[in-house]
């Protein structure tokens, strides 16, 4: 789902990046950071419509992900690779013995939720 999403947007100019760091592409173009006025032009976007949206942050975002995957039978490892959590369990002595990178459990990870996620929107 999402990267049909991601396909369908916009993008600027010739730019290959769905959410481009500067208005130019160079070998400079670095990841998007603008994420505070994306956020807040985004909550003002949902207001003007008549939505009603409690007060959230974008580390919401990944607290929500990490309380459904383990809803789900995510293992830890894995839920806190894809989000870069290198606190806990994937510091220290574990972050020196184990290099594992989780991609195929990440992946299918991804799977899962998209699976959840379609089925409550047909329900919808």
């Amino acid at each position: 789902m999402a990267v049909s999403v991601l396909a369908s947007i916009t993008r600027w100019k010739d730019d290959p990046y769905v959410f481009p760091a500067a208005r130019t592409v160079s070998d400079n173009t670095t990841a998007f950071k603008g994420w505070s006025k994306v956020k807040a032009a985004f909550d003002r976007e949902l207001e003007e419509k008549g939505y009603i949206v409690a007060p959230w942050t974008l580390h919401d975002l990944r607290r929500t992900l990490r309380t459904k995957w383990a809803e789900l039978g995510i293992i830890r490892e894995v839920a806190k690779k894809y989000i870069n959590d290198v606190s806990g369990t994937n510091s220290g002595i574990e972050a020196i013995y184990n290099r594992a990178k989780y991609k195929e459990p990440m992946r299918a990870a991804v799977m899962l939720l998209e699976s959840h996620l379609a089925g409550l929107l047909r329900d919808f």
